[in-house]
């Protein structure tokens, strides 16, 4: 007996065992409260799927503001000027990379890996491309 509404239909059997009716007072008590129950139990099922929806929802917002994360990580927004963003190029080809560290999974392109080492966007540690990796990288 996991559910809310499983309870309820479990009180009802046990009023409708007792031949609990709605004659006399407490007997019309004892159903309005197991009705009202009902009726609660019924709700919070529905509160209940529209919230897994929402943590599902927040879960894929939260896996794009990560990628986006990790594509402007280094850069000082404060420092970018709109106007340069006209100049990027849209073709420009961005490779997965996975830090060694953390697992961290960040897209960079090749002009990040100008030097031997990179940093980590999220644990900020230091690492060296070697051959293996790079090739990894371009054939991903």
């Amino acid at each position: 007996m996991n559910s809310v509404t499983e309870k309820v239909n479990y009180i009802k059997g046990l009023a409708k065992g007792l031949k609990i009716e709605d004659d006399g007072d407490q007997g019309q008590l004892m159903v309005q409260l197991i009705d009202a129950l009902d009726d609660l139990s019924h709700d919070v099922e529905d509160i209940d799927g529209r919230l897994s929806y929402i943590e599902s929802f927040l879960e894929e917002i939260l896996g794009e503001f990560e990628l986006l994360a990790s594509i402007f990580a280094g850069i000082d927004l404060d420092d970018l000027d709109l106007d340069d963003l006209d100049d990027l190029d849209d073709d420009e080809d961005l490779y997965e990379v996975v830090c060694p560290n953390c697992d961290t999974v960040y897209y960079a392109d090749f002009e990040d890996f100008d030097s031997d080492s990179v940093y980590c966007p999220n644990c900020n540690t230091k690492f060296q491309l070697t051959e293996e990796l790079l090739e990894q990288i371009k054939e991903d």
